[in-house]
């Protein structure tokens, strides 16, 4: 990948098929992963089938390289215009008291995306979550099809993948919840900065830990270049 440059108003890179391919692959299983239409199994009714890495991000995903992209939309996101314009009924919906309540993630990719607000406080991070889980996801899978809409622009790397000045924050966020999720897969945390060995398995280690490498650098990139 050569560095993000500005040129006039919009951000350039120039991504090889394969990088083009790989974060087409990996907003594509964030999308997934933040639908609640794919949610996986209940890991107390079905322990067997639960994977604690969460939908679309099973070990195969990152060792074949071949198929990494998939169709995905091109536009902006498909979510119904049911009133999110209007802040009057934002409001009004956000401040219902009849809101269902917001289930803590038993997923911990995304209670990583989605962390307690109130480490020392259950029920105050229930409530917040009550409020403003829901936002947050369809906010977080908007910004991912924006991203995926400039890659999908980039014919596969065979034109540059342009960012345009209303994008960036999108890419950004969507480059750090990229980065989240890949860090939980390798057990990066604040005690286990180099990860836990035993987290994936070896053979797909060494790759994993060159996308997480990889992402930073991207982001490292476009933020050089505003």
């Amino acid at each position: 990948m050569k560095r993000f440059r500005r040129r006039g108003r919009q951000y350039q890179a120039v991504m090889e098929e394969f990088e083009v391919g790989l974060m087409l692959s990996l907003c594509g299983q964030l999308v997934d992963l933040l639908s609640p239409e794919v949610a996986g199994p209940d890991p107390e009714e079905d322990p067997e089938s639960y994977d604690p890495y969460g939908p679309g991000f099973e070990d195969s995903d990152f060792e074949d390289l071949i198929h990494l992209a998939s169709e995905r939309p091109t536009g902006a996101s498909e979510t119904a215009d049911d009133g999110h314009d209007d802040p009057f009924a934002k409001w009004e919906q956000e401040l219902d008291p009849h809101r269902p309540p917001a289930q803590r993630p038993t997923d911990p990719v995304l209670l990583r995306l989605f962390p307690d607000a109130y480490r020392d406080d259950p029920a105050a991070s229930e409530e917040f979550r009550r409020y403003t889980e829901s936002d947050q996801r369809v906010r977080k899978v908007e910004e991912a099809l924006v991203v995926l809409g400039c890659l999908e622009a980039s014919e596969r790397g065979h034109q540059p993948v342009r960012v345009q000045p209303d994008q960036v924050q999108a890419w950004l966020r969507t480059l750090t919840a990229l980065r989240l999720v890949v860090a939980e897969r390798l057990g990066i945390t604040a005690e286990t900065p180099d990860g836990d060995p035993e987290a994936v398995l070896p053979q797909a280690r060494d790759f994993i830990l060159e996308v997480y490498d990889w992402l930073a650098y991207v982001q490292e990139s476009l933020l050089a270049a505003l």
